[in-house]
């Protein structure tokens, strides 16, 4: 496997993650109005895989921050990491339902962009992402 796919499949692994109004767009405007908020503020950490580019499948750890940006539209900042590298990311996500969300992340240090699907119960968070030849999945608690 070439170390570069590893370490880009990571960092899209981080999938969500440390937003910054600088480098990023305001992200996806809420489709519909926010309702009752899912509580994604605060911080969640969790584990889950990545199927990298080669195909093969990797364990990543998660830790992650979200902050509310607007109404609606939250910033997350998140360090992750897999057994051979750990990477930052930075994404905006929009409010789609009263547990669903929707943004784009970017991985400035490896060039990766794509697309992140969170779904909030209670105290539990799963977020589904695309991008830079992967996809992943990782569940999250506070």
């Amino acid at each position: 496997m070439q170390n570069f796919g590893l370490r880009a499949a990571a960092a899209l692994t981080a999938g969500f993650f440390v937003v910054s109004a600088l480098t990023l767009s305001d992200g996806p405007q809420a489709i519909a109005a926010p309702q009752a908020a899912a509580g994604l503020e605060g911080t969640w950490s969790g584990a889950g895989s990545v199927r990298l580019p080669t195909g093969d499948i990797e364990k990543v750890r998660c830790k992650a921050t979200f902050a509310k940006r607007g109404s609606g539209s939250y910033s997350m900042t998140a360090t992750c990491a897999t057994a051979s590298v750990r990477v930052q990311q930075f994404a905006v996500v929009a409010q789609t339902s009263p547990n669903r969300f929707i943004g784009n992340f970017e991985n400035l240090e490896y060039g990766i962009t794509g697309t992140l699907h969170i779904t909030v119960k209670g105290r539990s968070m799963n977020a589904a992402f695309a991008g830079g030849g992967s996809s992943a999945t990782v569940t999250m608690t506070r």
